[in-house]
């Protein structure tokens, strides 16, 4: 790897350093350099627009080669390998070819939550009930802290992307939801977790209060955070030994509940509270949709396939109510899956254009290859778990390229 000096002894171009910057985000396992990146971007660059809207869709343009990226769900090592490794251009990276403007990336949302189900329903569950939710010690969570590894890596590499290139888009997913809210065109996400109160949501903005109250807590008040939990942790133990009585522990436990109370007013919780309600502004700015005029295919791309929503216009998506954030990253149904509701947006957005010539993408829905269409080939899903499914346009060629990594 390059020092902050080139091997010839010049400084690294502000190219190089942005492709340096981008590598160590997706490989670093220091989990501080990364929170430490978001914020920075959240702090300087919350309004991150996207140069041709600030809305809810993005204009391609219909000049340039068109990468288009599956659901992302942590998958920071393929981000990587698509980025630095994989070339579809001439030799040359699709990182390289995305900063010289040669080429443009739209990456269809759910950076969050990675679909190792073994992973949610045994290690990050068994951490959050005992860590957090049954003795709110905000102790250790390694598991979760690998999962936070991956998935904010690979959103601190987005933000960077956003920031630095006009040829990269980002659109929202149903995953993108950080704070685990049901408002503005959310739904919490329960996809290995069946408990309402909770789910994979739920326990990642556990996992980032945890680390962060551990890590900036470090003496707030009387005590050290380190000795303030060994005395819950001492506590309970008289408990369980029957060292005290229940009105001498809930006497004492009542007196740490008020001292927690009392931190929560203190610099990790301050920090942790703003690094959240920041994250879910960038998440609302993200946009929904994108068009993309060809001279052989005129394209739609979403998150997930339409839903039933009857849209009258393109401007409707633009201005992102709820109910149009919700119809275009949640729809999973039989309707939905089959293509029922995609002409009528495809009619919308290519009012003079041939059938034949006009097709809608879309991840969110599980297919077992990576790739399936549906209705009459007008829809296309590109989404395999655990997989980056890649599709590549170029400019006049009628055929896709398709790469799975």
């Amino acid at each position: 790897m390059l020092s902050n000096k080139a091997r010839n002894g010049r400084r690294l171009s502000p190219r190089s350093k942005l492709e340096k910057k981008i590598l160590t985000l997706l490989t670093t396992r220091k989990l501080s350099k990364i929170i430490w990146a978001i914020k920075g971007f959240l702090d300087n660059d919350l309004n991150i627009v996207y140069p041709q809207t600030g809305g809810g869709v993005v204009n391609l343009s219909p000049e340039l080669p068109l990468i288009i990226v599956s659901d992302l769900h942590g998958l920071r090592d393929s981000f990587a390998t698509l980025l630095f490794k994989r070339n579809y251009f001439n030799g040359e990276s699709n990182l390289d070819v995305l900063l010289q403007g040669k080429a443009q990336i739209v990456m269809l949302g759910d950076a969050l939550h990675s679909e190792n189900k073994s992973l949610w329903t045994n290690k990050l569950i068994d951490e959050y009930m005992d860590q957090y939710v049954h003795h709110h010690f905000y102790g250790p969570m390694p598991a979760a802290e690998n999962e936070m590894l991956d998935c904010l890596g690979a959103v601190s590499a987005i933000m960077a992307l956003l920031r630095e290139s006009c040829c990269f888009y980002y659109l929202k997913g149903n995953h993108d939801n950080i704070g685990n809210t049901e408002t503005d065109g959310n739904s919490k996400v329960l996809k290995y977790l069946d408990n309402h109160d909770h789910g994979e949501g739920a326990i990642f903005n556990a996992a980032i209060e945890s680390w962060i109250v551990r890590h900036l807590l470090k003496n707030e008040g009387k005590r050290s955070w380190e000795g303030f939990i060994e005395e819950r942790q001492k506590l309970d133990e008289t408990l369980i030994h029957k060292a005290s009585s229940l009105e001498v522990y809930f006497k004492l436990y009542n007196q740490w509940l008020e001292d927690l109370n009392y931190m929560k007013g203190k610099g990790g919780w301050i920090f942790y509270n703003e690094f959240v309600n920041k994250y879910s502004d960038w998440e609302k700015r993200l946009p929904l949709f994108a068009l993309y005029k060809g001279v052989s295919h005129n394209l739609v791309l979403s998150h997930s396939p339409p839903g039933h929503l009857k849209i009258k216009s393109i401007a409707e998506i633009e201005r992102k109510k709820a109910e149009v954030i919700f119809n275009f990253t949640w729809p999973n149904d039989k309707k939905a899956r089959a293509g029922e509701f995609v002409q009528p947006i495809l009619d919308l957005a290519f009012p003079d254009n041939r059938k034949e010539s006009s097709l809608y993408i879309s991840g969110h829905i599980n297919t077992e290859k990576g790739v399936e269409t549906h209705h009459e080939n007008r829809l296309m899903i590109i989404n395999k778990p655990g997989s980056l499914v890649v599709l590549i346009v170029y400019p006049g060629r009628k055929i896709f390229g398709i790469d799975i990594i």
